[in-house]
């Protein structure tokens, strides 16, 4: 009954492929602090779309 509820958006299920594809791109094309500063920048958004997940899914575990 609620299934269409329950199942991750595809932005969110994608996000983590598409922010680890931008790290790879930055990792080739920027040079020195450009390239440090994005890979950071990037790799908290790459653990914080993890741990949205990671919570929507307990979360529907709990139910």
């Amino acid at each position: 009954m609620n299934e269409s509820r329950r199942k991750l958006s595809p932005v969110v299920t994608f996000a983590p492929v598409i922010i680890a594809l931008a790290m790879a791109i930055s990792l080739l094309w920027l040079k020195g602090t450009a390239m440090v500063i994005a890979f950071v920048v990037l790799g908290v958004a790459l653990v914080g779309c993890v741990a949205v997940i990671g919570a929507q899914a307990k979360r529907r575990q709990g139910r």
